[in-house]
């Protein structure tokens, strides 16, 4: 393949960017070498001696709860923006350049909990997307609409091998919407279960993809 030239545009914004990288790079360096250089001061002038196990275990339930505050936070402000899992967040965050580069689950999570400024800007850009839906007004939906929709789940659901609605709120019942929540809590009726998928289309996606994986792995 022939590999066109960079334009002047393009180079120009590669660079820019490549500077930014750098600058923030700088940044963070020097944010380490400032924590590193007042723990230093700290252990020097004695600040960072614990006395006793007592004291020691006190501090370290401070800051457990002080982490865990920070990330209940976080994970409020996601579900509020329709990010339902970790790793859409690590993703959301990537997207929006508070993290540089793809991180675990667990690397994220010290990062958010000891860099209060990533933490502040991934708030900022979670309570933004929140409103950015808010304002976004949602579509009646005709009754004919409504009957569409059930009548494409239950052909879905058809190709599945479920036979009726109950088979079909059953398996709702069954499946997670995320990792605190299924889709339908039980008991669930028939018409509850109808009325809950015309009204929640997230659940209405997460149903379609179930049907669909399952109609998959029989064809």
């Amino acid at each position: 393949a022939v590999i066109e030239p960079e334009t002047e545009e393009e180079i120009r914004t590669r660079e820019a960017k490549e500077f930014e990288e750098k600058e923030n790079t700088k940044k963070d360096i020097q944010e380490s070498r400032a924590r590193e250089a007042q723990l230093k001061k700290d252990h020097e002038e004695g600040k960072d001696k614990v006395k006793t196990y007592k004291e020691a275990k006190t501090i370290y339930k401070k800051r457990v709860e002080e982490e865990d505050k920070i990330l209940q936070a976080i994970s409020k402000k996601a579900q509020e923006a329709g990010i339902d899992s970790f790793e859409r967040l690590v993703n959301f965050a990537l997207d929006q350049g508070i993290f540089k580069t793809q991180l675990t689950e667990h690397l994220a999570t010290r990062v958010l909990v000891t860099n209060k400024d990533v933490g502040d800007r991934l708030l900022k850009a979670l309570e933004e997307l929140s409103k950015s839906k808010e304002e976004v007004p949602e579509e009646e939906i005709s009754e004919e609409g409504k009957e569409k929709l059930l009548t494409d789940l239950f052909n879905m659901a058809q190709k599945a091998g479920l036979k009726n609605w109950k088979e079909i709120a059953a398996e709702g019942c069954r499946t997670r919407i995320n990792d605190e929540e299924y889709i339908f809590e039980i008991p669930t009726t028939v018409e509850e279960a109808k009325e809950i998928l015309i009204s929640d289309p997230k659940r209405l996606k997460k149903m379609e993809e179930v049907f669909a994986a399952m109609a998959g792995a029989i064809s």
